[in-house]
């Protein structure tokens, strides 16, 4: 889809350079070389010279067509900035896709690994003989169900960050129910582990070792994960920082261009109100880092 998009503003651009530039200097040709010629046949016979009068009469027409193409050159640098923002923007979602597509299937297979973890304590807790060790084994596997719960809210947030790429909304709402549907299998498990009141466990030792694993990958994880959402927050600064250099660039191109129109006017307001808008995003975002990360180091 992206390559389509990258073909077609080029042809776009050379149908435009077709229809526009080059009459117009097919037209100053005419002036600058067909029609002094002609002026100079039918008014050989005034006072001033020729070359005098072909002069005075073209100075005009060339001062608009000088003006025009000082239009024209805007109008080309603006759709070449236009198109690496647009480059820009596609290489910053194709990057939050990517590592959202990568973030998902890691957490699937965390998922499944802890199912199957489950799966064995659950076998082994009924072939137990400990009522009060199996309790407090219960009593961990709650807590380590908890962090779960705390990873999967990080996951929301992290998600909600990406929340303005609409092509991704879909995708990560649906992973997301996925998640939390996982989640409330295995509380349901962990429940029914714990209503199993005439069970015994004689190796609830070995058990709290495994468990004491668990703690140890879910905190690894979520490490991993808070440095994964520093990247992307990097990663999306970076390309807003590089959008607000591009629109100040532009303004200024338009500024020094001398061409005082209500056009070239309204397209300083327009690129402004712009450059306005990307620095509340910038704002905004880090707001939203801070708050993350504070919520990462509270887990």
């Amino acid at each position: 889809m992206f390559s389509t998009s990258a073909n077609f503003i080029p042809f776009s651009l050379n149908l435009f350079l077709l229809t526009y530039i080059l009459p117009y200097c097919n037209k100053i040709h005419f002036h600058l070389f067909k029609k002094p010629d002609k002026l100079l046949e039918t008014k050989s016979t005034e006072i001033l010279p020729p070359r005098l009068h072909t002069r005075s009469h073209s100075q005009p027409l060339l001062q608009q067509q000088e003006i025009r193409l000082l239009e024209l050159e805007g109008k080309e640098r603006e759709y070449h900035l236009h198109l690496d923002q647009l480059h820009v923007d596609i290489k910053l979602k194709e990057a939050i896709i990517e590592n959202l597509t990568e973030d998902g299937s890691r957490y699937r297979e965390r998922i499944e690994e802890l199912e199957e973890e489950i799966k064995n304590l659950e076998e082994e807790i009924k072939q137990g003989e400990k009522i009060e060790e199996l309790e407090e084994l219960v009593v961990v596997v709650k807590q380590k169900n908890e962090r779960i719960e705390e990873l999967e809210e990080a996951l929301r947030q992290s998600v909600r960050i990406a929340a303005d790429l609409e092509m991704e909304k879909k995708d990560e709402e649906e992973r997301r129910r996925e998640i939390t549907g996982k989640l409330e299998e295995l509380e349901e498990r962990m429940e029914n582990a714990k209503i199993s009141q005439s069970v015994k466990c004689p190796t609830c030792c070995p058990l709290r070792n495994q468990l004491e694993e668990v703690e140890k990958r879910l905190q690894s994880l979520l490490l991993e994960r808070k440095q994964h959402l520093e990247e992307l927050f990097d990663l999306k600064h970076e390309a807003l920082t590089s959008a607000l250099s591009e629109k100040d660039a532009h303004i200024a191109l338009l500024e020094m261009s001398g061409a005082k129109t209500a056009r070239t006017a309204q397209e300083i307001s327009n690129l402004a109100a712009e450059r306005t808008r990307l620095n509340e995003r910038i704002k905004k975002q880090s707001e939203e880092r801070v708050k993350l990360l504070q919520n990462f180091s509270k887990i």
